[in-house]
């Protein structure tokens, strides 16, 4: 852990569309870093442990280990930025894995059927479950969606508002709005391949047994650039088989 002074010269991460957004407390960019923070609250440090136990010397080699690992940032430890010499923000400092993407389309995904934790006190439980009922029944939330649009140079935004007013009827023409090509059809290469990376995702939680896992989030994104690009998709296709 290293202590560094909080002197206004971090750059809020600008992707960002769901997590913290009180003062102090976004994400930050820090190079090819994001620097993730933390609660506030000891008892729920858990992503902090889980981290820890994924990134030791007993763990590194163990495939079960080294497969979570890979739909992960990587994980660099622990830091402390101190705001004003008095208060002190512990944040998780992880690779940002949209560093290299001019412009990323990213959503944001609250997983799962239950949001909180089985110790929750029951004003925390009423509040999750309002936030978005039909969660129970789909296993999943969009928090929010940000995709890029080529014909104005500029981003649509979707956010938790947006995610949380979705019903039955409406809920996979929310999904598609991250997988559609500036002419408004799917772009079926790009489904394929979340397929795959979901499917193979699905097949790990499938099998293991260490974690239990409540209120996670799955974040997905890709280049802009590679939507409707035939010939990327033919040389990536070639490469994997």
């Amino acid at each position: 852990m290293q202590d560094i002074l909080f002197a206004g010269k971090f750059e809020k991460f600008e992707h960002q569309i769901g997590g913290y957004h009180k003062e102090a407390r976004d994400m930050i960019a820090l190079d090819e870093f994001i620097l993730k923070p933390l609660p506030t609250k000891s008892k729920m440090d858990r992503e902090h442990e889980f981290y820890e136990i994924l990134y030791n010397e007993e763990t590194i080699l163990d495939e079960d280990y080294r497969t979570i690992r890979s739909f992960i940032p990587e994980y660099h430890g622990k830091i402390i930025l101190s705001a004003k010499s008095v208060e002190k923000f512990e944040f998780l400092k992880l690779t940002n894995v949209l560093s290299s993407i001019k412009f990323p389309c990213v959503m944001d995904i609250k997983m799962g059927t239950q949001t909180f934790e089985p110790d929750a006190k029951p004003e925390k439980i009423q509040k999750e479950k309002e936030k978005f009922p039909l969660q129970e029944k789909f296993g999943f939330r969009i928090v929010g969606i940000k995709i890029f649009d080529p014909k104005t140079n500029t981003y649509i935004i979707y956010d938790k508002k947006f995610g949380q007013s979705q019903t039955e009827a409406t809920i996979i023409s929310c999904f598609r709005k991250i997988f559609i090509l500036p002419n408004g059809k799917v772009d079926k290469n790009l489904v394929n391949y979340f397929i795959l990376k979901f499917s193979e995702m699905l097949l790990w939680f499938q099998k293991q047994e260490t974690f239990n896992f409540y209120a996670s989030s799955l974040l997905v994104y890709y280049d802009s650039e590679i939507v409707g690009n035939d010939e990327f998709w033919k040389t990536h296709n070639n490469n994997n088989n």
